[in-house]
């Protein structure tokens, strides 16, 4: 059975980005724009990572992190913050959230990769 990724992201590039790596590297990828959208999308189908932005509408990244660590269902989902939002304090609080990672954007190919073996893939 193929990994199946989520990718949270308001911006369109970023979204296509994201998917076309993934897909690449062998994931089936959905995206969506918010995480409210992504729920929705979680309760339709079962996803093995989650890429998402820090800042998007309607629920935020960290939000949508909080609503996802609070189900039993999809805690154990790997969620990787990929985010143009700086700052050691934003680090802090994705990892207490319970987010796998947190890449700060412009990122590389290199970067994604190291990432994607970090959370086992």
């Amino acid at each position: 059975m193929p990994k199946r990724a989520l990718v949270l992201d308001d911006m369109e590039v970023a979204r296509i980005t994201i998917s076309t790596f993934l897909t690449f590297c062998g994931f089936e990828v959905d995206s969506v724009k918010n995480g409210l959208e992504a729920l929705k999308s979680l309760s339709e189908k079962k996803y093995d990572l989650i890429f998402s932005e820090v800042k998007l509408p309607v629920m935020s990244g960290f939000d949508f992190l909080k609503r996802l660590k609070e189900s039993p269902k999809y805690r154990d989902i790997p969620v990787v913050f990929l985010t143009s939002i700086n700052g050691d304090e934003n680090v802090q609080k994705a990892i207490s959230l319970g987010a796998s990672s947190y890449i700060r954007k412009p990122y590389n190919r290199e970067k994604m990769k190291s990432t994607l073996k970090l959370v086992g893939f």
